[in-house]
């Protein structure tokens, strides 16, 4: 019989004590405090998806400030970048924070001979769509199948 508790043997052993301080210290980061790249820059979470005619990225961006969103193709590389913004009630002092000002950059690949001039973007309920419609020769085609003579 094999033992699954078995552990390796160089492994640290954490103390219950040290592991619960970690689980908390690591559950209540701060959102924000991370950066990647060398850049105070934290990433938002994202969704693509496609239909016939375009393709729509969704980035969730609570309290985006609308002033600082920056969406840009060069070479085929869509990138989107921004920030959102935290205000603080007059007089009042945080507490507890888990979300607050965050900058984020995005970027997609997308297919050759897109038309940039016809890409949209919306915001509504925190979430920033990127519309960018499908050049043609992407697009499904349909085939008629023909009775041959």
């Amino acid at each position: 019989m094999i033992n699954r508790m078995a552990r390796n043997s160089d492994a640290p052993v954490l103390s219950l004590r040290d592991a619960m301080d970690r689980l908390i210290e690591q559950s209540f980061t701060p959102f924000g405090r991370g950066s990647f790249a060398g850049e105070n820059a934290q990433s938002v979470p994202a969704n693509l998806w496609e239909d016939a005619n375009s393709y729509y990225l969704h980035l969730i961006a609570p309290a985006l400030d609308l002033s600082t969103v920056d969406i840009t193709t060069v070479g085929g590389v869509l990138t989107v970048s921004g920030q959102t913004i935290q205000s603080t009630p007059e007089g009042g002092k945080s507490v507890w924070q888990e979300w607050g000002p965050t900058s984020f950059r995005r970027q997609l690949q997308l297919p050759a001979g897109f038309d940039a001039d016809r890409c949209q973007a919306t915001y509504k309920d925190g979430i920033l769509t990127v519309t960018v419609p499908k050049p043609e020769q992407v697009k499904p085609k349909s085939i008629k199948v023909q009775v041959a003579e």
